[in-house]
Formats: C-alpha cells, structure tokens, sequence
C-alpha cells in the first residue's frame, strides 16, 4: 500500500506529537490521569509511570480500573468524589483533597486537580500531588489548637480560682477587723483582771497571724503558674516598680475592682487613685484608662 508524501508527513507528526506528550507527562514529578466516560463510567485510558509506581499496579492493571477503585469504599468518599466529578464536568474543572488507595491497601493523602476535554468523547484528566507533609501539617495544626485550648481552659479555671481566692481572703481581712474592734469594745467595758488578760492574749494571738504576707505568697505562686513571665518582664521593663505597685498590676490583670484592690492593700480608695497616678507616670502613661490596656501585653 502506498502512502503519499502529504499522508507520511501526518503520520510522522502524530508519532512525534504522541513520543512529545509521553515524555511530557512521564516527566512530571506528579501523578498523571485521563479518564474516558464510558456508559456512564469512568475509564482509566492514560497515566505516566509515576502512577504505576505511587498506586503499585502495572499498566494492564490499570486498564481495565475506574475512578473509584483507587479510593476508599466509604459512601461519603464516593459522595464526595461523584459530586466533584460532576462538578468538573458542569465547570471545567474540579479540585478535592483526599486520601488515594493504593495497591497494598495504604491510604495516602493526595490533592487532585481535573479538568475536561470533550473531542468526540468526554475526558476528564488532571494531577494528583502527595498532600502527606500538608496533611501532616493540618494534623499537627490542630494538636496545636487543641492543646491551647486545653491550656485556655486550664487557666480559665486557675483564674477562677485566683480570684475565688482574693475574695475569700478579702472576706477574712474584713472578719479580722471585725473581731479586733469588738475584743476592743470588751476591753474597754470588762475590768475583771482575768478577762482583761484573756481577751489581751487574743489580740496578740490575732496581731501575730500574718495573713497579708501569707496571702500575697499563695497568690503570687497561683498567679506565676497562669503568667510566668509577668513579674520578670515587669520589673525588667520598669525596674523602679515598687513591690506594692508590682503587686497592684497583679490584681489589674486579674481584673479586680478598685474596691477589692483597696481591701487588699489594706488603703482607702483615695489612695488606690494616687498609687494609680503614681504607676501610670512611671510607666509614661497620661491617660487616664491606660493601664488597663498597658497590663495586657504582659
């Protein structure tokens, strides 16, 4: 049979054309696929050798598998991978991150990206690139988030008890005082001798329990495990910071009201105002509501 010079020459381009693509797509360090709808199926009809290698099968394999025999037979994956599907046909093209099963029974994660072709038939071809490194990445992402949060609630709680605590503690700053002021009265409407030593030896007794000093060190170790860095960053920054300001800031960041502040510290709330204005110029700070907002860096 004789072949005519213009017929030879369209026979040789389709040649090259054909050894150019292959090389192309066995070149690309992805997966590549072209499916062919075929009664209402899709048939795997091209595919370079870096399918073969990732999936395990061998090309006469390959021939005769569809779409979905490289994936999970779970029926939201089939969902999911139907809609796509149809998806990218509607479209143009389509995208779906989701894990690839290979020969062995392995799931690998995989980003796959398609599009369509319609010559005389409809094609849907495309990439699949490993998404292992993002998938891990994602996983690692939400251990992260979660133990933040497991962090968050953990301190919420700490909070919650810090501050739990200041008011229980402010309660009995306030029991004391009451208890001073009527052994007070006692003393001074009772002469029997052995009541006036009695009622004496309780003063002393109630003088002697340092509750500030003990109350300020159960705090202060509560308050480090919730802000550890919060006093060292402090003083660093404003090294002229007395103790009672420093400890002031503490209950600022606790969010506790000039009132209890004022309990605390065993001082009238003229003088919380003045230790106020005090810290607000060491720290260069002219408006008035500042320190709230200059407390919440730290």
């Amino acid at each position: 049979m004789n072949t005519s010079p213009s017929k030879l020459g369209n026979i040789e381009s389709k040649y090259f054309d054909n050894l150019f693509n292959n090389r192309l797509i066995n070149s690309l360090p992805y997966l590549f696929w072209m499916y062919e709808l075929i009664g209402g199926d899709y048939k795997l009809i091209k595919w370079n050798k870096n399918f073969e290698t990732v999936t395990g099968y061998n090309a006469e394999e390959l021939f005769h598998m569809s779409t979905f025999d490289f994936f999970s037979k779970d029926p939201n994956v089939i969902r999911r991978l139907s809609k796509t599907i149809k998806d990218g046909f509607k479209k143009g093209s389509a995208n779906i991150y989701v894990n690839l099963r290979v020969k062995s029974g392995k799931l690998i994660p995989y980003y796959f990206e398609g599009y369509t072709y319609n010559d005389d038939q409809k094609y849907f071809l495309g990439i699949g690139v490993d998404a292992s490194e993002m998938a891990e990445l994602k996983n690692n992402l939400l251990s992260l988030k979660k133990e933040k949060e497991t962090i968050l609630r953990k301190n919420n709680k700490l909070k919650r008890e810090l501050l739990t605590y200041t008011i229980e503690f402010e309660e009995i700053k306030k029991l004391k005082q009451l208890i001073e002021n009527k052994l007070k009265e006692l003393h001074k409407y009772n002469k029997k001798e052995d009541i006036l030593t009695e009622i004496n030896q309780i003063q002393k007794e109630i003088k002697n329990l340092y509750i500030d000093k003990d109350y300020w060190e159960i705090f202060k170790l509560r308050f480090n495990n919730i802000n550890p860095s919060f006093f060292k960053e402090l003083k660093s920054k404003f090294p002229d910071l007395t103790k009672t300001e420093l400890q002031y800031c503490a209950y600022l960041k606790i969010h506790l009201s000039t009132s209890q502040i004022a309990s605390i510290l065993n001082i009238s709330k003229e003088g919380i105002n003045k230790k106020r204005y005090r810290l607000r110029k060491k720290i260069g700070c002219n408006k008035k509501d500042c320190l709230e907002e200059f407390i919440k860096q730290f």
